[in-house]
């Protein structure tokens, strides 16, 4: 509490991300005071930078399972007197490693950062931390993104809602990174609710129909009837020889009354 005319002082701690070398935040203050409930203060500085990565955040193309890929970074020195680089290790070592290379025309530090690759989809992140002599900012670290993917591309879930008397059935469309149409075997429904049609590939896409089969749907009972179910659409992809596609049916179809006799 502040007696009326008195000061007081506001702490505030400034933990800086990144390389930005320009600073500005603004600290918003709420106090019981009718007049002025809420103000805003301004902290605007410069951050003294010793040692930036360039770029600041290193993401590595996707690859295909099995694959591997590899990006490269430089490290921009202020001072070279003053900063010599003393280790650069990335952490997740059984997914990444990183390699001095030879610096540029400015004799500015560089390096490639590669990803070991991974026989499973997925993402993959850690960092890459650098050390110093830095007189300000002796330990950089450095985001690292990478992710193994599919050449294939679908939609893993499929909603088939009512629509007046029938339900409207989006297609499922599965195309292909590499942009060779995938070729589909067999679609499996082991509900046997949906009627099927696979369509002639259209550029590196290819259209399943999926039409829900009414009268099958009308002879469930009503808690059958929300179940989530899982099509099999078989491929000749060598990665993803199965794709399993969850889908479910929302809503009744009212059948007309019968006509009294």
């Amino acid at each position: 509490m502040l007696p009326p005319g008195g000061e007081g002082e506001v702490e505030v701690t400034l933990k800086p991300k990144g390389n930005h070398e320009e600073i500005v935040k603004r600290i918003i203050v709420i106090s019981n005071d009718p007049k002025q409930p809420r103000f805003t203060l301004t902290m605007q500085g410069k951050l003294l930078v010793d040692l930036r990565a360039e770029p600041g955040n290193l993401n590595v193309p996707e690859v295909k399972p099995g694959e591997t890929a590899a990006v490269s970074f430089k490290l921009a020195i202020t001072d070279p007197e003053t900063t010599k680089i003393e280790s650069v290790v990335v952490e997740d070592q059984e997914h990444f490693e990183v390699k001095p290379l030879e610096p540029e025309a400015d004799g500015q530090p560089r390096y490639e950062l590669r990803f070991r690759g991974s026989k499973e989809v997925g993402s993959f992140g850690t960092r890459v931390e650098v050390n110093s002599t830095a007189p300000h900012m002796p330990r950089l670290n450095i985001p690292v993104r990478a992710a193994v993917v599919s050449n294939l591309r679908y939609s893993k879930r499929l909603h088939l809602s009512r629509r007046g008397e029938g339900f409207y059935s989006p297609n499922i469309r599965i195309s292909t990174r590499d942009g060779v149409a995938p070729k589909i075997t067999k679609v499996e429904d082991p509900a046997g609710l949906l009627a099927l049609e696979i369509l002639e590939p259209v550029g590196a896409t290819v259209t399943i129909q999926a039409q829900v089969d009414i009268a099958k749907y009308e002879a469930l009972a009503e808690h059958e009837r929300r179940k989530a179910r899982v099509l099999t659409v078989h491929t000749n992809d060598p990665d993803e020889p199965r794709v399993e596609i969850t889908y479910s049916i929302a809503g009744t179809v009212t059948k007309p009354p019968a006509e009294s006799r």
